[in-house]
């Protein structure tokens, strides 16, 4: 396993108030990480201690194996991170910009400046002022900057944060793009949760300071329990026969007809059992839990993250 961040036991108080309490986690090579949690759980505060901006009060974070607080110069080479809105000089062009960034670093070259242009789809748009740009070219723009320094990891702190959706998807796409063909390591945060199912292989979900869940998306996804839908023209009938039926967890009566909640698996038996009971049954249709459907359920309801 060869883990690009490491989180250990990382916690932080305001003013006496404890906001990030003893987080661990891993993120690896490859990974596309969505951190997720309603707002004032404290995804901000730990990328920012993840990046140094902050002390945190204990634990320890390393990138690539260095410690960030002892080996700082180190961890953060290798490490690209949009954690507020980019900002830009608008009266120079994209190449321009960046440009101004590789003068401060010795090592980066005119070569690589085209290059990341070329990566986030910008290459035809290069000369042009930023201030011509759509709200998306500039995101992409921000990208380009952070994957300036060749990073093996990218932090991007809801980077589709007020984007049409033709911006979502494109960002989406960038970051898919990236990760499979450059190798390179996203965490993300964002309230776009059917993004993030999309794009993240794995996700944390945090919740007043605390992770509550860490997983691989179709590991947290692939519950014991599976919902389907019962579409019947006997609701009423249907809901009496299997009230006590001991691997039913949970009914609700809906237009089409029932919704049920049951062990893994047992869906032909349910079918079976009604049909045997005089029951007609339409079709039965499963009815896969989304991330947004296990994260409202995980953090009590709150779909603002």
């Amino acid at each position: 396993m060869n883990n690009v961040l490491e989180v250990a036991n990382l916690s932080k108080s305001f003013n006496g108030n404890r906001v990030v309490n003893d987080v661990s986690f891993q993120v690896e090579a490859g990974d596309v990480f969505g951190f997720l949690g309603p707002n004032g759980a404290g995804k901000t505060t730990i990328i920012r201690m993840i990046l140094n901006l902050i002390h945190s009060d204990s634990g320890t974070v390393r990138i690539n194996g260095y410690d960030t607080k002892k080996d700082f110069n180190k961890a953060i080479k290798s490490v690209g991170a949009i954690v507020e809105k980019p900002s830009f000089h608008d009266y120079l062009s994209a190449y321009d910009n960046l440009v101004q960034i590789a003068n401060l670093h010795p090592e980066i070259t005119n070569r690589r400046v085209k290059e990341v242009l070329e990566f986030v789809g910008l290459r035809d748009r290069a000369g042009d002022k930023v201030k011509t740009y759509s709200l998306g070219m500039k995101q992409r723009l921000g990208i380009a900057i952070a994957l300036i320094n060749k990073p093996t990891i990218v932090f991007l702190d809801e980077p589709t944060n007020g984007l049409d959706p033709q911006g979502v998807i494109e960002i989406r796409n960038l970051i898919i793009r990236l990760a499979q063909e450059q190798g390179i390591t996203f965490f993300i945060t964002t309230h776009i949760l059917h993004e993030v199912e999309q794009i993240c292989n794995k996700v944390a979900i945090l919740k007043k300071g605390k992770l509550i869940a860490q997983d691989y998306v179709t590991n947290l996804l692939n519950r014991e329990k599976e919902l389907i839908q019962v579409h019947t023209n006997q609701p009423n009938e249907a809901l009496n026969l299997l009230q006590k039926v001991k691997y039913i967890s949970k009914m609700e009566v809906l237009p089409f007809g029932l919704k049920v909640e049951l062990d893994k698996g047992l869906s032909v038996e349910l079918n079976k059992l009604l049909v045997s009971n005089g029951i007609g049954v339409n079709y039965i249709v499963p009815d896969n839990q989304t991330l947004e459907q296990f994260f409202i359920e995980l953090t009590g309801g709150s779909k603002n993250v």
